[in-house]
């Protein structure tokens, strides 16, 4: 047509395309083309995050590509605070598993993509999500009395604030009933019968 102008519409995001024009005259004798050129359409912003496994030390994020073209780049910021973030993943998986945490710990996730031209979308609402609490370091006990006792443990490499709960059976280690609930690392027994057996976990 004689429009020196085109939109090219329906497009995959983050895809490329090559154009190069010609005219053509009023015999219809068309000239060579001009020299091609290329661009590429921006990315979309991924799906949303969501959370697979988690575990003590480890927590695996999972995002949609969004339609966007495949070999599209995306990269994973996370955060512990859920303000400063930083990229912990840059590749065109569309799902990262983050290593080496620390047990009973908050973890926010948010994702956006990249197109070839480096230009990059917003980032996706964030996802927070905490890694599970490890097993209590083993008990021992203490200032052992005829009516009390202290029950002592270690943090078992849980974070700071991580809440225990100790458990207490008497004479026949079957029937437990919580004792106490707190960040502590000890518990002192107090009331106790002389004489008597107790088991704590």
């Amino acid at each position: 047509g004689p429009n020196t102008t085109y939109t090219h519409n329906s497009l995959t995001a983050n895809t490329t395309h090559y154009y190069k024009v010609r005219a053509v005259n009023v015999d219809n004798i068309p000239t060579n083309y001009n020299t091609a050129n290329s661009t590429h359409t921006t990315a979309l912003v991924p799906g949303a995050v969501t959370i697979g496994t988690v575990n003590t030390t480890s927590i695996q994020v999972n995002w949609t590509d969004g339609t966007n073209g495949a070999g599209t780049i995306y990269e994973l910021a996370e955060s512990a605070d859920g303000s400063s973030y930083s990229t912990i993943y840059t590749g065109t998986d569309i799902t990262y598993t983050q290593g080496s945490l620390t047990a009973n710990t908050t973890h926010s996730y948010k994702v956006r993509a990249v197109n070839v031209d480096s230009i990059a979308t917003n980032y996706t609402a964030a996802r927070t999500t905490h890694t599970i609490a490890a097993v209590p370091g083993a008990i021992t006990l203490s200032g052992i009395g005829p009516n009390s006792l202290q029950v002592n443990w270690t943090d078992g490499n849980n974070s700071a604030g991580t809440l225990f709960e100790v458990y207490g059976s008497t004479g026949n280690n079957t029937s437990y009933a919580m004792l106490a609930s707190g960040t502590g690392l000890n518990y002192s027994h107090s009331g106790l019968n002389p004489g008597s057996t107790y088991y704590y976990q």
